[in-house]
């Protein structure tokens, strides 16, 4: 579901909206796909290394896009030059901590969207 997702998304031509769009969907896929939802409470209980190794494969593969959609996003002038694959990287773990750790409300969206324009935009004096 997620690689037919992801493909989904790349059609999309404005990069913030794709990464905004991808970020929101690994958000989303913790409540909407019954599988990844239960292994999510499961892991949130036991923390079972099994599950911690499947994670790590779907997170690695979702680190591999959003790397490839900064590149794209500072070729074309929108990102700043940050560090790859690192940004990525800490990204989706963002994400995903945010998921199981965080207590959300609309306001803690609200501030995680916030956060992520913030690390990733173009300054005038970049």
């Amino acid at each position: 579901m997620r690689s037919k997702a992801f493909t989904e998304l790349q059609q999309e031509s404005d990069i913030w909206v794709r990464l905004r769009n991808i970020l929101r969907y690994l958000s989303a896929e913790v409540h909407q796909d019954p599988f990844v939802s239960t292994l999510f409470e499961e892991y949130k209980e036991f923390r079972l290394a099994e599950i911690e190794r499947c994670f790590a494969q779907s997170e690695e593969a979702a680190v591999q896009l959003i790397g490839s959609l900064i590149r794209e996003g500072q070729r074309q002038g929108y990102y700043a030059q940050v560090p790859l694959p690192l940004t990525a990287f800490m990204l989706v773990k963002m994400i995903f901590s945010y998921e199981l750790d965080y207590p959300k409300t609309e306001q803690s969206d609200q501030d995680l969207k916030q956060l992520l324009r913030h690390m990733l935009r173009k300054r005038t004096d970049d």
